[in-house]
């Protein structure tokens, strides 16, 4: 294994958009001897970063609160639990926030939390930047 440094890799993307050899070289090495790196310039939009913290809002919630937007059992959209599962044994469990977001004839706003406030129209707002990007 190559030593490393004490210091994370620190990548502008940026740069990379432009094509820029160091930074590509300064990627290669990031990925193969470290495995991660920090990211500069990333261009994520703040209606993006502020859908990911109403995310984090949300799940940090008491049960009672989240349960308010549980899953009914004929629908895939709302909150729950997801298991991911092996022949062999279930291996984990996890909180799920499933919503539709696009195309808007599959959303079902009833499942959507009220709490934090504004998730609703952060996230049609931060969706529809997305969606145009990609």
């Amino acid at each position: 294994m190559p030593h490393l440094s004490s210091e994370i890799p620190v990548i502008d993307l940026s740069l990379l958009s432009n094509r820029n050899t160091k930074e590509l070289l300064k990627l290669d090495i990031a990925c193969k001897d470290w495995g991660f790196f920090q990211i500069l310039n990333h261009c994520v939009q703040k209606e993006l970063l502020k859908m990911k913290d109403a995310s984090s809002e949300f799940y940090n919630l008491p049960i009672e609160e989240k349960n308010k937007n549980a899953m009914t059992s004929n629908e895939i959209q709302g909150y729950g639990k997801g298991y991911l599962v092996s022949e062999e044994q279930t291996l984990d469990r996890s909180d799920v926030l499933m919503l539709h977001i696009y195309s808007t004839r599959y959303r079902k706003l009833q499942f959507w939390p009220k709490i934090p406030e504004g998730f609703k129209k952060r996230d049609n707002r931060g969706i529809q930047v997305l969606v145009t990007e990609i």
